[in-house]
């Protein structure tokens, strides 16, 4: 009898002790449950905000590209070299040319400015005041160059040509004209007297339309 009652109670321990573990596995396996929620929620969180950063990226990407000035066209039309003039061993680029009033009523009379840079001026004059004569006239200033003028003339309105100062017989006449274009060499002297020279080559176009200069 005693011996059955030390054995149901050895059984009542067994089972109490039992149930009391597996109460301590449960609120152990709670609390694991417990400390694995927020994890999932900061990783929710992290998702958010890497969303939220791609987002402005495409913005900025987006601002960025609006940002950007459209391509100007410098152009380059005006100023544009039409022809030069060499003096003094320097070259000047001539951006445009001026057909004045001839001072007489032929034809084939010429009174061109030809507006150069470094505010070179080049005057290039052919009057033909007689059906037998023939004027040509060539002045530049300007530029540091000072004055500088010279011409020639033709008696039989072609060959010969004699220097305008000298009289002495030139092997060319000091510019000729081709279609549209003049183009010259000729060796000028000071306008004050100098003595000084300067030799002035140029090739220039001749504008169709005449103006009051």
């Amino acid at each position: 009898m005693l011996r059955g009652l030390l054995v149901l109670v050895a059984l009542l321990v067994f089972t109490t002790a039992s149930a009391c573990g597996g109460d301590d596995d449960d609120s152990n396996g709670s609390s694991a449950g417990s400390g694995d929620a927020p994890a999932a929620s900061d990783g929710g969180d992290s998702n958010d905000d890497t969303s939220s950063g791609d987002d402005e990226g495409s913005d900025d990407n987006a601002d960025d590209s609006d940002d950007d000035a459209p391509p100007v066209d410098s152009g380059g039309g005006s100023g544009s070299e039409v022809g030069f003039v060499m003096a003094d061993g320097q070259r000047f680029s001539v951006s445009e040319v001026r057909r004045c009033e001839p001072f007489f009523d032929s034809e084939n009379d010429l009174d061109l400015q030809a507006l150069a840079s470094s505010g070179v001026i080049l005057f290039v004059v052919l009057n033909s005041p007689a059906a037998t004569l023939v004027e040509q006239e060539i002045s530049i200033q300007g530029g540091g160059l000072g004055v500088f003028g010279g011409g020639a003339y033709s008696l039989s309105g072609g060959e010969p040509w004699f220097d305008a100062e000298t009289d002495a017989e030139l092997l060319a006449p000091p510019f000729s004209v081709a279609g549209n274009h003049v183009s010259g060499l000729h060796q000028l002297a000071e306008a004050r007297g100098s003595g000084e020279t300067l030799d002035v080559s140029f090739e220039i176009p001749i504008p169709d339309e005449i103006i009051d200069c």
